[in-house]
């Protein structure tokens, strides 16, 4: 019996991000397993008096475990790029004087 895990894919143009940085070969390959076969459940009310009621355990396809370190680096290289991409400053904000 074969038991198939649900795959993130990390995305080409994240992947180039993540090289650039030094995070290739054997890690990214490492990063990439780490994500795949996660599964999540949602509870409603699990510290009241009344019944728990809770959704069935589903496929995690997207994002990145909460309390993970792995998140923090993974979204500090996602926005890292950011200043390079807001080449004008709006008009109107405060925080771009």
């Amino acid at each position: 019996m074969t038991v198939r895990r649900p795959l993130i894919v990390l995305t080409m143009k994240f992947k180039k991000k993540l090289d650039f940085y030094g995070i290739k070969g054997t890690f990214l390959d490492l990063i990439q397993f780490f994500l795949q076969g996660r599964y999540q459940k949602v509870f409603i009310n699990k510290n009241s008096a009344c019944d728990d009621t809770s959704s069935e355990w589903t496929i995690i396809t997207h994002g990145v475990p909460q309390g993970s370190i792995l998140g923090h680096l993974l979204f500090l290289v996602y926005i890292n790029d950011l200043p390079l991409l807001a080449n004008d400053k709006p008009k109107n904000c405060p925080f771009c004087r």
